[in-house]
C-alpha cells in the first residue's frame, strides 16, 4: 500500500486568524426627573474615539470598544478588549437636538432631555 500524506505548513495554508472580541451589555442605570432621562453606563477603558452614541427613530444605540496594546509576553490576561452594546426603545418625546453625553473614567453619562409638550405643567386657577 501506497499512503502518501499531503502535509502542508500552517504558513502555507494562508489561514486568516480573525480575532473576535467578546460582546458584552454594559451595566446601566436610568434616572428620571422632570426634565430629562438620565443614563449612567460603565465603559471601563473606552474612549471617547472607540465610543458611538446614537439615535435613529427611537432606538438608542450604545458602541463602545476597549482595546488593549498587545504585550510581548503575557503569562496572564484577566483583562482584555472587549466590545460592549446595548440598545434602548426611547419614550417618544426626547428633544433630539439637547442630547448631551460625557465620557470621564469610564463613565457614560448621557442626558436625554424631554421636550416641553412632555414636562409637567402647574395650570393656574382662577377664582373670587
Amino acid at each position: 500500500m501506497n499512503d502518501t500524506k499531503n502535509i502542508t505548513k500552517t504558513e502555507e495554508k494562508n489561514i486568516e486568524n480573525l480575532r473576535r472580541l467578546a460582546v458584552v451589555a454594559p451595566p446601566v442605570d436610568i434616572f428620571e426627573n422632570e426634565d430629562e432621562l438620565l443614563l449612567v453606563t460603565d465603559l471601563p477603558g473606552v474612549d471617547t474615539k472607540n465610543l458611538n452614541v446614537s439615535l435613529d427613530s427611537d432606538v438608542l444605540m450604545l458602541e463602545g470598544r476597549r482595546e488593549l496594546e498587545p504585550e510581548i509576553c503575557r503569562s496572564r490576561t484577566e483583562f482584555c478588549s472587549i466590545e460592549y452594546k446595548r440598545s434602548f426603545t426611547m419614550p417618544r418625546g426626547i428633544d433630539q437636538d439637547k442630547i448631551k453625553a460625557d465620557l470621564k473614567n469610564g463613565v457614560l453619562r448621557l442626558h436625554l432631555p424631554k421636550a416641553a409638550e412632555l414636562k409637567p405643567r402647574q395650570i393656574a386657577i382662577s377664582g373670587d
